[in-house]
């Protein structure tokens, strides 16, 4: 197979995964939702376990959840901003992942919680 070839299956390949993308249930697959609506691979999807894992462990240990901490952990290891944290925390959320990090980021907002958090929200 030439480069030419090869870059017209990897072009065909990214369009089949678009078109099932498209039809998967975001209900249903929150995480693999996101992983496609995000074009991640393992590497980010395990970046972002990693950062919710470190926040679990320190609110079982006591400590408050610190919002502004918590999103610059996302902004440096995966370049998200608050816009681009939304659909982390909710498919994470939907999934039943992680629920207490989940729960304390969207508490720490004091009911001045983004609109998009409302599930977690009124819990």
């Amino acid at each position: 197979m030439n480069e030419s070839e090869i870059s017209k299956k990897i072009e065909r390949l990214e369009y089949q995964v678009r078109c099932l993308s498209d039809t998967m249930n975001e209900d249903a697959h929150p995480i693999e939702s996101l992983i496609l609506s995000e074009d991640w691979g393992k590497e980010e999807f395990d970046k972002a376990n990693a950062i919710f894992m470190e926040w679990d462990k320190r609110l079982t240990n006591g400590q408050p959840m610190n919002e502004r901490r918590f999103e610059e952990d996302f902004q440096r290891e995966l370049g998200l901003d608050y816009q681009g944290l939304k659909p982390v925390i909710i498919s994470f959320y939907k999934n039943r992942s992680w629920m207490l990090v989940c729960e304390a980021y969207v508490d720490a907002f004091m009911g001045a919680a983004s609109s998009e958090y409302s599930d977690i929200e009124n819990r």
